[in-house]
């Protein structure tokens, strides 16, 4: 029965995440999958650009969840941590998610705040289930 209802889990996934999806991740896990192209850049180039940002950000000394903040952008939603941008969701991010810019903005913001406590810890201090020991 425990086999079938991760087969059921990995169907469920399958479906819901768009085959070129690129995940954004910190410390092994993942925080949110970007789906699509923007800007004239792959799924796998935004990614390198919020790792890329992620390293500068995460030399602030301290991060609250607070400070992960959505800005509009024209049409687009910009997500900014302690001034930094961070991710823009796209129009096009939602489309493949058949939901709202403001809507996938809110998600990948609230999985970033949810996580940002992680993001600043020593290897040692991580637990096995992601968080502080």
């Amino acid at each position: 029965m425990k086999v079938l209802r991760w087969m059921i889990a990995i169907a469920v996934v399958a479906l819901t995440v768009p085959a070129l999806a690129e995940p954004v991740t910190f410390a092994g896990r993942t925080i949110f999958y970007i789906t699509a192209s923007a800007a004239g850049k792959t799924p796998a180039q935004r990614v390198a650009e919020i790792d890329s940002r992620m390293i500068d950000i995460l030399g602030e000394t301290s991060i609250t969840p607070a400070e992960v903040v959505i800005k509009k952008t024209g049409a687009d939603r910009s997500i900014y941590v302690k001034g930094h941008l961070f991710a823009v969701a796209t129009v096009a991010d939602a489309k493949l998610a058949k939901t709202t810019v403001d809507k996938v903005a809110k998600s990948w913001r609230d999985q970033l705040a949810k996580n940002i406590d992680a993001m600043h810890l020593l290897p040692e201090q991580v637990g096995p289930t992601g968080r502080r020991k």
